[in-house]
């Protein structure tokens, strides 16, 4: 038997990145982002106070046989970036500091949502075109969420739809809880 190793990198919109080199805290249900987990340096041209980099770090190991695929080991994780998410501490919030937790408890979600389809892919030649498709489709899908989730909270201005995805995103993570 042969193990073949092959890496994918899922990465934030906001950046591109290598995750052997980029310093990352990896996303736990028991440690919420402080201020002081974004190191990068402000943006002043624009009147964002925040921006949370943060991204899933796909990797898997094809096992093979006589040059058949017999099955592969998939690792999924979510990260935030220190280095490239940057905070105005001026103008900060309470309100603010959760809008970017749940930036990243949203890529966590999708972490989830890879892992479960991983599960249900089948051993075939067509794994790894399969494996590719399903990435895409989860970083379009997160990536979406993203977008809809600032749109719909005016970057969290808008208290109760931000109340309303903090509650939904919550949910979808209990209900994902297996795949953490």
């Amino acid at each position: 038997m042969k193990l073949v190793f092959w890496i994918l990198l899922c990465l934030s919109p906001f950046f591109i990145s290598d995750k052997s080199s980029e310093p990352s805290i990896k996303w736990s249900g028991a440690q919420k982002l402080q201020w002081d987990d974004f190191k990068g340096k402000p943006n002043n041209n624009t009147k964002a106070v925040a921006l949370t980099a943060s991204g899933i770090v796909f990797e898997y190991a094809l096992k093979t046989s006589d040059d058949n695929i017999i099955g592969f080991e998939p690792k999924v994780n979510a990260f935030f970036y220190p280095e490239k998410s940057w905070v105005k501490l001026a103008d900060t919030t309470s309100v603010i500091l959760n809008h970017e937790q749940l930036h990243f408890d949203i890529t966590e979600l999708h972490a989830r949502r890879f892992r479960m389809e991983l599960g249900a892919v089948k051993i075939s030649r067509q794994l790894v075109q399969d494996i590719d498709r399903l990435h895409l489709q989860i970083n379009r899908d997160w990536a979406k969420m993203q977008e809809n989730y600032d749109r719909e909270t005016n970057f969290s201005r808008d208290l109760a739809n931000q109340l309303k995805w903090q509650a939904y995103i919550s949910t979808q993570l209990k209900q994902l809880e297996s795949y953490k």
